[in-house]
């Protein structure tokens, strides 16, 4: 299994954080921290931004989150026309790492920031996968 099984659309057959998408197809969100100087990174890093290090390991996220801010979007490129309009939200792990992604099965009417939300693993046509918020 390879990184070009991430998202709707991958540009990269092979990274270093391959075991990203290993896990989200078993159901498990992973971050990487860094041994040395203990940063939270998500999505995963090998090489830590903080410190540079290579220390890292993986961790599990649970999944708790809650929104920060978010935008409709009513335009998509051709791979994600299908798609618009959707609600993009950065929310807030309770690990502390930030997090940008859909919001599904929310009205954008019942949207409010702060409000509960969940990360999860969905999956996608063609045996890829990515994940995307809900509301707790």
């Amino acid at each position: 299994m390879s990184f070009e099984d991430f998202g709707k659309v991958s540009f990269v057959s092979e990274t270093k954080v391959e075991g990203f998408v290993e896990n989200l197809k078993k159901g498990r969100i992973m971050a990487t921290r860094c041994e040395d100087c203990g940063e939270l990174h998500f999505p995963p890093k090998m090489d830590c931004s903080n410190c540079l290090s290579s220390d890292v390991h993986w961790e599990e996220l649970n999944g708790k989150a809650k929104l920060l801010s978010y935008t409709k979007v009513n335009f998509g490129l051709p791979d994600f026309k299908d798609d618009v309009p959707y609600v993009l939200a950065v929310a807030k792990c309770e690990e502390g790492v930030n997090v940008l992604s859909h919001l599904e099965g929310v009205d954008e009417s019942e949207v409010e920031i702060g409000m509960d939300l969940v990360l999860e693993p969905k999956e996608l046509p063609d045996d890829r996968i990515t994940y995307r918020f809900k509301k707790a």
